[in-house]
């Protein structure tokens, strides 16, 4: 089984040149067992890559069940392996999936040094400029391709709160593609610059964040790009850090205030939703002082199911799905009526970290960039993380982007969600939440 096979890799660890060319030596068809497939699957030496490339390229076997011997590549950094990768290009030119793959699985010097594997790249990209996603972005990302800026510029308008969108902002700002979003800044169509914004918020990194405190705070931009610049100055994990900072230094006019304050209001953290919100005019002291209805007082309404869904659609749909409503990044609630009495439920929304459900806790990873990711880790692998955030984007992570990582100690659900919900309000709400079943 797959622990004894672990069992033998470690036991094999640092002297598998030694060890793999003596095993094949007693082997008349090194290929011809499973065990065998097993065991180059787990090598860690160049003497493996060309069975490897043999498995991963046996197009006799559904590429499903070929995986792991592409992922397996990715340990052995030594030897013949971007040549293999390349050869699979060659052997396999009239097949996308694995073209995909292998590019997956190259290196940046070695598409650069290849004709072939330059050429699977632009015929791959241009492919799949007609309907990018996520996969698409990954290319762009792995091989630094920056003329694919243009389409970059129209997923991030096109898309702004969807992943493919927010990360092809970010790419922009690694691909010298500043220059196209200053463009739309200074043109006339005001919907693309609200878009475009939107993207921006999400990216999170220094240049992104004074890029839009720019934007922001200088008056040349005019009123309205001003105003949605200030609107998404918070929305990342460093930007909702820059709006506090900005407010206790008195860079915002006083117009602003609001909009900057607004931009911070899903933030995880409720300090700063607290502490940005006493810049607001008038603010009150005690806010912090609301207290939690219970449900005795929440009795007292008779819950409207519709206004209760509406409620959802506000401040629970961006993280949960509902049957087809909603995003899939917490606990789905589809039949959650069936599974938790009111008073749980209540509970739930006013004590979110009471209880983290098992495969649901956050993460903060900080960028070697100086960029911070937030979201819940889904898949993970030596070599990359797959990070889902609210609104059931997903991001692609290499581990060797990462410069430290850290498991959040409370849930990624807002604390204080009920300080802006009235009791009313609230009882619709749990009664909504029932009716699920």
């Amino acid at each position: 089984d797959k622990w004894y096979l672990e069992a033998l890799g470690a036991g094999a660890a640092d002297q598998w040149d030694l060890f793999l060319p003596a095993y094949l030596a007693k082997l008349k068809d090194p290929l011809g067992t499973a065990a065998s497939k097993d065991l180059i699957f787990r090598a860690r030496t160049p003497a493996a890559i060309p069975l490897l490339a043999s498995l991963a390229g046996d197009a006799s076997v559904p590429l499903k069940q070929r995986l792991r011997y592409f992922r397996a590549f990715d340990f052995n950094t030594k030897g013949a392996k971007s040549a293999a990768l390349i050869g699979l290009i060659e052997k396999n030119s009239g097949d996308t999936a694995v073209k995909k793959l292998v590019l997956h699985h190259l290196d940046a010097g070695a598409v650069k040094s290849s004709i072939v594997a330059q050429k699977a790249l632009k015929e791959l990209l241009s492919a799949m400029a007609a309907d990018p996603g996520d996969e698409y972005i990954a290319l762009v990302k792995q091989y630094k391709v920056s003329t694919e800026n243009n389409n970059l510029l129209k997923l991030a308008i096109a898309k702004p709160d969807r992943s493919v969108g927010k990360n092809a902002a970010g790419l922009l700002f690694t691909l010298n593609g500043v220059s196209l979003i200053n463009e739309v800044i200074a043109g006339k169509d005001t919907l693309a610059q609200k878009q475009l914004l939107g993207a921006v918020g999400s990216v999170g990194t220094t240049n992104s964040i004074d890029y839009l405190q720019k934007l922001a705070l200088d008056k040349k931009y005019g009123d309205y790009v001003n105003n949605q610049a200030a609107l998404r100055i918070g929305n990342s994990w460093s930007g909702e850090e820059r709006v506090v900072e900005i407010l206790k230094k008195k860079k915002v006019p006083a117009a602003l205030i609001p909009s900057v304050v607004k931009s911070v209001a899903g933030a995880w953290r409720g300090s700063i939703r607290e502490e940005a919100s006493s810049f607001l005019p008038g603010a009150g002291k005690d806010a912090s002082g609301v207290q939690p209805p219970t449900v005795q007082e929440l009795a007292a309404f008779k819950p409207d199911l519709k206004k209760g869904a509406e409620i959802y659609g506000t401040y629970c749909a961006t993280c949960h799905v509902a049957g087809n409503a909603g995003y899939d990044f917490g606990p789905a609630l589809t039949q959650i009526g069936n599974k938790l009495p009111r008073e749980a439920l209540l509970e739930a929304i006013i004590k979110p970290s009471a209880g983290i459900g098992f495969g649901f806790e956050g993460w903060l990873l900080k960028m070697k960039d100086g960029s911070m990711n937030s979201g819940i880790i889904k898949s993970r692998t030596e070599t990359d993380i797959e990070m889902v955030m609210p609104g059931g984007n997903k991001k692609s992570i290499k581990t060797s982007d990462i410069d430290a990582m850290e498991q959040m100690k409370n849930s990624m659900m807002p604390e204080g969600l009920y300080k802006g919900i009235s009791k009313e309000d609230m009882a619709s709400l749990i009664g909504y939440l029932e009716s699920l079943r």
